[in-house]
């Protein structure tokens, strides 16, 4: 009988213990996650992206943002960049914001004539003229070619100053379009800036901001951040964001490419959880117009690490230049 009641007694005893023990190790556990919830945007990533920025020859701004979370990482996030390209982003907002007020439509007619012909980027600089397009053609082409003829039949519809004005009532004062594409710096609104930076200028946290805004659905009408999006879908210049992500993992981007300034910017539909990164350079000494540009090369590697971060199991199908 004393036998049986220490027996029941001893079992009693390690049940207790045992059950303290896991209330003690769930604390544990709970405190590890509220831990790990408590990390930095990022954490793991940032010493790998502050290495890369460092040793590149030129200047590097970043601005990585989860749109679903609102979490954000930048590195010279506020500095403004000669925006190239980019900025084209805000000429084709400009014309969704347009249509919706009833001001343009999509189909509306745009005639290509031989003095409009610009050069550098696009394909309409090179076709026989007169030549009749549409609006929708003239932004496809802006934003998938980037080209400069499309560009200027846009500009004629609604001026730099305008396209300018429009960003400044979304919340972004500093991404702003000077000029036409190739004008004179003389002919814009605002000559000394047009010298300083070209077409345009930005921020990376701007165009983050700005992409964000697209991503959920918020820029001018869901229908129209949707339509958007589908053109930023077609960009055929992968030399930077794309470069090292896995086979079929969608980007929907914008380029912008000067001597010295290497830019792209836009949404990674990543499997686990997307991002917008925006990478912008300036001064940069490697000036070749080549795939190994080490710009390029820079924005494709930022790409990667924030990919692998922030979706591991496919981090092994990567490979790095």
């Amino acid at each position: 009988m004393r036998q049986e009641r220490t027996g029941r007694g001893a079992r009693e005893a390690v049940l207790i213990a045992l059950a303290v023990w896991l209330a003690g190790a769930g604390e544990l556990a709970g405190q590890a996650a509220k831990d790990t919830a408590r990390q930095p945007f990022l954490a793991a990533a940032r010493p790998e992206l502050k290495r890369l920025i460092k040793e590149h020859r030129g200047v590097v701004g970043l601005s990585v943002m989860d749109p679903n979370t609102g979490d954000m990482y930048a590195v010279n996030g506020d500095e403004s960049f000669p925006s190239a390209s980019i900025v084209k982003l805000a000429v084709m907002v400009d014309v969704y914001a347009r249509v919706v007020e009833g001001q343009l439509r999509l189909n509306d007619p745009l005639t290509v004539l031989a003095i409009d012909r610009t050069g550098g980027s696009g394909v309409l600089q090179f076709m026989d003229a007169p030549l009749e397009i549409t609006v929708w053609d003239a932004v496809f082409l802006m934003i998938t070619l980037s080209d400069n003829t499309a560009t200027n039949l846009l500009l004629a519809k609604l001026p730099p100053h305008a396209v300018t004005e429009r960003m400044q009532k979304l919340g972004l004062p500093r991404t702003r379009i000077f000029v036409r594409v190739n004008a004179d710096p003389e002919d814009s609104f605002a000559p000394d800036s047009a010298k300083a930076y070209g077409l345009g200028m930005t921020t990376p946290n701007e165009i983050a901001s700005l992409l964000t805004m697209l991503y959920r659905r918020e820029l001018v009408s869901p229908e129209a951040s949707d339509a958007m999006m589908a053109v930023l879908r077609h960009q055929f210049y992968k030399e930077g964001l794309p470069r090292h992500l896995p086979p079929g993992v969608e980007v929907a981007h914008k380029t912008g490419s000067l001597a010295a300034a290497r830019n792209d910017c836009g949404v990674v539909y990543a499997p686990v959880r997307p991002f917008v990164i925006c990478v912008l350079t300036k001064a940069n000494e490697d000036r070749r117009w080549t795939r190994d540009n080490t710009a390029e090369r820079l924005i494709g590697n930022i790409t990667r690490v924030v990919y692998e971060t922030l979706n591991p199991p496919a981090a092994a199908t990567n490979s790095p230049d």
